[in-house]
């Protein structure tokens, strides 16, 4: 294992996406996708459709995962219902998996947006923090930003 955390492949269909690895101000680290602007995309990216329908399996560094229905939000009560959204225009990713040794958090997302291009989204982030904590602290990239993120590139493989 190393000490810093490498960027993970997520795989759609046939193409591959690098998702980098986010520092943070607190020296912790998530790996999730980046805008144009360099700041970390919590909404994910615009893709072209890579097929006729959704994908029903991602794989994350070589490990394949089904994709799942994505539950209906209750405002009101501020949780999930038991009706969901239509299938063929979302899907989603809830999983624990073991990366480098540790538990990890994925959350990911794809759906049909109506210009008909697919939004992907996708984040992750290790359970134990302590294990992900930085003895160097995470400097700004640009002054004028008001977040501090240490950040690679996105970048289709």
């Amino acid at each position: 294992m190393s000490a810093d955390p490498a960027p993970l492949i997520l795989s759609v269909l046939d193409e591959e996406f690098t998702v980098p690895v986010i520092w943070t101000p607190k020296s912790t680290f998530w790996w999730v996708f980046v805008g144009e602007d360099g700041e970390p995309s919590r909404h994910g990216i615009q893709i072209k459709p890579l097929a006729e329908i959704l994908p029903t399996e991602a794989t994350i560094d070589g490990t394949t995962y089904s994709w799942e229905p994505v539950p209906k939000w209750d405002s009101e009560s501020s949780s999930e219902t038991t009706e969901f959204i239509d299938f063929d225009k979302t899907r989603r990713l809830h999983l624990l998996v073991p990366i480098d040794g540790f538990t990890t958090e994925v959350r990911s997302r794809i759906t049909i947006r109506r210009n008909k291009n697919w939004n992907l989204s996708f984040r992750a982030w290790r359970k134990n923090e302590s294990s992900t904590t930085r003895t160097v602290k995470a400097e700004s990239d640009t002054e004028s930003s008001n977040h501090e993120w240490t950040v690679t590139a996105v970048e289709k493989i």
